[in-house]
């Protein structure tokens, strides 16, 4: 019996590590993912804002062009299917 015992005790340590591990990166992938939502959400408010205004500037439009095109290029990412 003592013999199985010595064997249990580091296997379950080993595995307690590893569950750790593994909790920290899913914690780690749901704040990454929160952090893009938000993101995502300034994006939209931001071209949402830019698409009601008049007049703007060369550095804004092309500072919108660029949000556009970063925002389509996110949107087909995270629609795809892997």
């Amino acid at each position: 019996m003592s013999a199985v015992t010595g064997v249990m005790w580091p296997l379950l340590s080993k595995l307690t590590k590893l569950l750790g591990d593994e909790y920290a990166k899913l914690k780690g992938v749901r704040n990454q993912i929160k952090f893009l939502r938000d993101e995502l959400s300034y994006m939209a408010a931001a071209l949402h804002m830019l698409g009601d205004a008049e007049e703007l500037n060369p550095v804004m439009k092309d500072w919108r062009d660029k949000l556009r095109e970063s925002w389509a290029t996110t949107s087909k990412t995270v629609s795809t299917p892997s």
